[in-house]
């Protein structure tokens, strides 16, 4: 899914549990989620290239992690995805604002500053959060937390009927975004 998109010079690598981890949740949302993190790490690397690492594990309670868990975060076990890179890094004024809608570090003209929103976006709709760690020259840390189903069993008996979701309202409703460029 990934490495196709991806120029030659960019390693990836993928660490992936070995036990699925069911979460409540769209497959595409989960694609454009993962897209949108992995084009903001290629987005990060130098010209020549760099390395881009992927893991999904489960953080159930009582584990400790590195970086900890974002606050906010029910108690319960979680499917953490971590995008990281070693790219240029961000410093904190900047992280504080990653997730923000229309925060950019690009260039006029050169990104919308929406990828990161829509991750947050996707994310909290799933009951989940996403986080960033990072240091200026030091490479960025994304990671999103999204809960696990104690009962894998009972996402199939949910998919068909569940409510529509938050994010699929938001979809359903037209945005006009005037811009004076």
């Amino acid at each position: 899914l990934l490495r196709p998109a991806l120029p030659a010079g960019v390693q990836l690598q993928a660490s992936l549990d070995e036990q699925p981890l069911t979460v409540l949740a769209d497959a595409t949302q989960l694609h454009h989620m993962v897209i949108n993190l992995r084009t903001n790490a290629r987005q990060a690397l130098p010209a020549e290239g760099g390395r881009i690492d992927v893991q999904l594990n489960a953080v159930l309670p009582g584990m400790t992690t590195d970086p900890l868990p974002p606050a906010g975060l029910a108690a319960g076990g979680y499917a953490r995805l971590r995008v990281h890179d070693n790219g240029c890094g961000m410093d904190e004024a900047t992280q504080i604002h990653a997730f923000e809608p229309f925060f950019t570090t690009k260039p006029v003209g050169s990104g919308t500053g929406l990828g990161l929103a829509v991750v947050h976006g996707i994310a909290t709709s799933m009951r989940g959060l996403p986080s960033v760690h990072s240091a200026p020259g030091q490479g960025s840390n994304f990671e999103v937390w999204l809960p696990l189903l104690d009962d894998p069993t009972s996402a199939a008996a949910l998919a068909p009927d569940t409510p529509v979701t938050a994010i699929q309202r938001l979809l359903a409703k037209h945005v006009v975004c005037v811009d004076d460029d």
